[in-house]
């Protein structure tokens, strides 16, 4: 079989197989030129999910005559003249593919003008075949119309979603590029109706117009510098979590990626404070200088490389700790009066919530007076809340639910204006520490205090692991945990992925007090663990330490660290388990070194607050 020279239009759509996937790609490559151009405003127009049309607009630069036709050439680009330039790549779009494979499958005008000429150029191709070349009347910068995308192609024209969902992908898209780019004006118009219009007066704004006002309200700014390479950005509060990964964004300068390493270095910064299960939201951009990062790994420029991966983490990690970690995370809760229902309103509506926790709390209100006693004789805590860690484990843990208060259909807002949020930390949360009184302990689960004009109601489990979770993380750090030798080693296999995580983090193991050494091949023996893990199942323990913790392929020994500390928790006080006055006492001065953190480890709330004069509203006592 001879070999041919295939003709342009042909191996256009080839590439535009690799390059333009679907309406998406092409709306990322036509906004990154932009930004690439310099504009300050951009425009995205998109009609039918793109496939019918996509128009963006610019304010950038332009492109000089001469270089119209050039710009839909294969292989032209403005960004790149030698060899060297691909490894300090600062601009975003394709290196000369995008467009001449976007006017392979489509009818493209083209309208530009620089500062430096009279009049603009418009140009047409139709699936990659030029058409005309015009001069028209037209103001600095560019306009790119791509119409009927795949027209010529029916075999990728089928495989295209449906408009609605095409347009879903691209509102994602646009969505992470105005995150990216918080300092342009970003205006995406879908079917005549305007979606997004930001004004470039940063990430705070754009994260408001994205997410809206709640999101807004539970962000936490992130800010680090360290060996030139810098994280910045807005993380939510681990309560505020989310379910999935699909609102966090990541950016290497300035570029949209997707990275594994990095998305594990932020879930295991906030391990300690999020729920199993739920994940972050993030919009985060590191900095670093172009010669550590590689983006040529695809050409779609999505997936990037590290020169020094395990650095990246560590910095990436230590910015969401030190974020979350200086994060005050008391539940404020206020009580609203009685809500006037609309006549169309249902009986059985929510608005109700708040009379429904009153009633709860007045039918149990007996059981809460001064002189309710607490039985000591009901103790379970005596050892673990004085100086020892509890060893018997409960292996069928007990989920807290609060809905057995209602507490979440309680309308919430800070009893204390934003600005005053040092004030809660410095002096409200210390008080509580030092001078309180105990009222008595609600469905055996919630501990109810009471200090001055606030009322406290507190989770007895979730306190008690957060208690045991710092004193175990403690004692890693220091070097002081107390180990309890294995009448008869535990011995396990592992798969060559857990084998290889297992050799690389020995040290760590060993260091947060487990004796783990090989014992032949893909197979290790544990002589002795910490002795609030000594009545564990541990196969249960390394089944779930391995699973959480493998997709990591290199060293995490703090991560690894965080993740036994939260195992050990599970020793905890359960709801239902009876408490007597004195055990609550030192359960709660325990706090006292560390005020702050007032989430479990798993990320559910320690701690709500109610205030006297919004209680006596309630119940009609003040106006």
């Amino acid at each position: 079989m001879g070999i041919n020279i295939l003709p342009s239009e042909i191996y256009n759509k080839i590439s535009a197989g690799e390059v333009v996937e679907r309406p998406a790609s092409v709306v990322k490559e036509l906004v990154e030129n932009s930004i690439d151009g310099g504009a300050t405003k951009i425009t995205v127009e998109i009609f039918e999910g793109g496939i019918k049309k996509i128009i963006v607009s610019d304010n950038g630069t332009g492109i000089e005559p001469e270089d119209v036709e050039k710009a839909f050439l294969p292989h032209a680009t403005s960004k790149i003249s030698s060899e060297t330039d691909l490894f300090s790549i600062a601009s975003l779009g394709f290196r000369g593919e995008a467009l001449a494979s976007i006017a392979a499958v489509s009818q493209v005008e083209l309208v530009s003008k620089t500062e430096n000429n009279d009049y603009g150029i418009s140009f047409k191709i139709n699936g990659g075949v030029p058409e005309s070349k015009s001069e028209v009347g037209f103001e600095k910068g560019t306009r790119i119309s791509v119409s009927n995308l795949f027209f010529n192609t029916p075999a990728r024209l089928k495989f295209l979603k449906k408009p609605k969902s095409e347009e879903s992908e691209i509102t994602s898209l646009i969505a992470k590029i105005i995150l990216a780019n918080p300092t342009l004006s970003i205006r995406y118009i879908v079917d005549n109706r305007i979606v997004y219009n930001t004004f470039g007066n940063g990430l705070a704004e754009a994260m408001y117009i994205i997410y809206g006002k709640e999101t807004y309200d539970n962000l936490l700014e992130v800010s680090y510098n360290r060996d030139e390479i810098s994280v910045n950005g807005f993380i939510a509060r681990p309560t505020f979590a989310k379910p999935n990964r699909t609102y966090q964004t990541l950016f290497v300068n300035g570029r949209v990626v997707s990275n594994y390493m990095i998305s594990s270095a932020v879930q295991d910064a906030v391990d300690a404070y999020i729920m199993k299960g739920k994940f972050p939201l993030f919009a985060l951009n590191i900095s670093i200088p172009f010669e550590q990062v590689d983006v040529n790994v695809h050409p779609s420029k999505q997936e990037v490389k590290f020169e020094n991966p395990g650095k990246i983490y560590g910095i990436v990690n230590s910015a969401i700790y030190k974020a979350v970690s200086n994060a005050n995370y008391i539940q404020e809760t206020t009580i609203f009066e009685e809500p006037v229902k609309s006549a169309n309103e249902p009986e059985n509506s929510k608005t109700n919530s708040s009379f429904e926790l009153a009633k709860l709390l007045q039918e149990h209100a007996a059981k809460f007076n001064e002189g309710t006693t607490l039985k000591s004789s009901d103790s379970t805590l005596s050892k673990i809340l004085a100086e020892n860690l509890n060893n018997n484990l409960n292996k069928n843990e007990e989920k807290i639910d609060l809905n057995q208060i209602k507490l979440e259909e309680v309308e919430i807002s800070p009893i204390i204006p934003e600005k005053n949020k040092e004030i809660i930390q410095q002096n409200i949360i210390p008080e509580f520490f030092e001078k309180y009184k105990i009222i008595g302990v609600l469905f055996e689960t919630y501990i109810l205090i009471e200090q001055d004009d606030l009322f406290y109601i507190i989770d007895q489990h979730a306190a008690h692991e957060r208690q045991l979770f710092d004193r175990f993380s403690k004692e890693i750090e220091e070097g002081g945990l107390t180990l309890q030798s294995l009448l008869v080693p535990y011995v396990f296999s592992a798969n060559l992925k857990e084998t290889e995580f297992l050799e690389n983090n020995l040290d760590a193991l060993n260091s947060s007090g487990i004796e783990i050494i090989p014992f032949g091949e893909n197979t290790f023996k544990v002589s002795a663990v910490p002795s609030i893990l000594s009545q564990m199942n541990l196969k249960e323990f390394f089944s779930s330490i391995l699973e959480e913790t493998t997709g990591l392929s290199r060293k995490t020994n703090e991560a690894l660290k965080n993740k036994i500390a939260r195992h050990a928790c599970r020793s905890a006080v359960k709801a239902g388990n009876k408490l007597s006055e004195g055990e609550i006492d030192v359960l709660l001065k325990s706090f006292k070194e560390n005020k702050n953190v007032l989430l479990c480890p798993h990320g559910r709330p320690i701690v709500v607050v109610f205030k006297k004069t919004e209680i006596e509203k309630w119940f009609k006592r003040i106006v």
